[in-house]
């Protein structure tokens, strides 16, 4: 129950347009391009952590959803990556502030559960600005965007 919770809130999350203008003083979602040696130089500068591969096939609930890593790019299947570890994923976006507020308590949670969990924020925003400020925020995982292939449970 809570899993298909979960997954409707972060799927209609998906759904809401971005918000104009960046709060926080960076650039605004669609001041940023999808170049693809751009987003390689803002993946170089995130040094950011792998995605987790996660073993089994994972919630019934998330089968089907996949995204993209924005440490590397590539295509993540986010039910077999959450596989067998306690997750929490987290409806994120750089420019609110609110967002960045919360992410010191989320990286202690990440350290007091170690590398048997995994958290992640979430986001619809471009590549090129998320993995930056999320490392410049104190992050140290990959954060995924654009998830597909899902719909909200019933």
């Amino acid at each position: 129950m809570l899993v298909a919770v979960l997954v409707g809130a972060f799927l209609s999350e998906l759904r809401d347009p971005p918000q104009a203008g960046a709060p926080n003083g960076l650039p605004a979602a669609a001041e940023l391009t999808q170049d693809p040696a751009d987003l390689a130089q803002a993946r170089q500068a995130a040094d950011l952590p792998p995605c987790p591969a996660g073993q089994g096939p994972g919630p019934a609930a998330l089968r089907g959803v996949s995204a993209s890593c924005a440490a590397d790019g590539a295509a993540v299947d986010v039910a077999q990556s959450l596989a067998g570890r306690p997750v929490l994923l987290n409806l994120w976006a750089y420019w609110c502030g609110p967002c960045a507020d919360e992410l010191p308590a989320l990286v202690e949670y990440q350290q007091r559960m170690g590398s048997g969990s995994w958290w992640s924020p979430c986001t619809r925003t471009p590549m090129r600005g998320c993995a930056g400020p999320a490392r410049r925020m104190g992050c140290g995982c990959p954060p995924c965007r654009t998830v597909t292939g899902a719909s909200p449970p019933r």
